[in-house]
């Protein structure tokens, strides 16, 4: 399975999903875990511990790059803001956009 694990964005947030230990044990069992630089760094896992581990660290742009599932603490906020705006041309394409990527998620299980 492909994991993504993104930065935590939340305002005083210090955790990671994902420590360099559990990241070193999915990718023994045979998964791919990629992290977003910096994401454990607030926590004390510097992004070299993640390599070391297995993890491919990668950029904002790329983390999510066929992800199966994606190992977060709190919320995508993003997709929150958007949902949560008076804009609904945002919401519905941040609804579309979620909805889309588990769906796709669902079908590539089934398979």
């Amino acid at each position: 399975m492909r994991i993504a694990v993104p930065l935590e964005t939340a305002p005083g947030e210090q955790r990671v999903a994902l420590t360099s230990d559990s990241a070193a044990r999915l990718v023994k069992g045979g998964h791919e875990i990629r992290i977003q630089a910096g994401a454990g760094t607030r926590a004390g896992f510097p992004d070299s511990a993640y390599e070391t581990s297995g993890a491919v660290v990668s950029d904002a742009a790329t983390l999510y790059t066929d992800a199966e599932l994606v190992e977060s603490i709190g919320t995508h906020q993003p997709i929150v803001d958007a949902l949560t705006s008076r804009d609904p041309r945002a919401a519905e394409a941040a609804a579309r956009a979620h909805v889309e990527l588990a769906l796709s998620v669902v079908l590539r299980t089934l398979r």
